[in-house]
């Protein structure tokens, strides 16, 4: 048994370390401005326009003790903006929490049941680099979240409501979501 736990690497026992989760929702709603309230940075940006597209993210970040953060916002803007900023969000927020000598360290399964997210992920987002982001509604994002995404470790992983208690916590929690609004 010693000869084994001699063999773990500095590295290996950091990698250990730092696995995290994130499962990644999103919402999108068409907010009439003269019925509903806005946060005042929005408000003072769209009072010119009586209907604006909205949404809204929510992501649920785990570590390898199964302690959880949760981080929601609203952003303006389609669908695929707020999972494309929620992650860049939450990649933020692990990112924060670890020294940034072990970052290249970091193990993110990135957890959606949206495979278009996914493959945006894994796929695309590559492709529209190569081409500087070039006809993308929200490049800047885009470019922001494919900074940290190299900056980690990841993989992705397609999830259903029920395969475990985050991902129904998940599910749970953006239905309230629209359900509020």
């Amino acid at each position: 048994m010693s000869q084994f736990v001699s063999k773990i690497t500095p590295e290996k026992k950091k990698l250990r370390e730092l696995k995290f989760n994130i499962y990644i929702a999103a919402i999108q709603e068409n907010k009439n401005l003269d019925t509903q309230p806005l946060p005042d940075d929005l408000e003072n940006e769209l009072k010119n326009n009586s209907v604006k597209e909205l949404s809204s993210y929510l992501s649920i970040i785990v570590d390898k003790n199964n302690k959880h953060s949760t981080i929601s916002d609203t952003v303006e803007g389609s669908y695929v903006r707020a999972f494309v900023v929620g992650l860049s969000e939450s990649i933020r927020h692990i990112l924060n929490t670890i020294e940034q000598q072990y970052h290249r360290y970091c193990l993110v399964n990135i957890k959606s049941e949206n495979i278009y997210i996914l493959t945006l992920v894994n796929s695309w987002i590559s492709i529209w680099e190569n081409n500087n982001f070039e006809n993308r509604k929200f490049a800047s994002d885009l470019e922001e979240l494919n900074k940290l995404l190299k900056t980690i470790n990841f993989k992705t992983v397609l999830i259903h409501k029920t395969c475990d208690e985050y991902a129904w916590s998940l599910d749970k929690k953006i239905n309230e979501l629209a359900l509020r609004t």
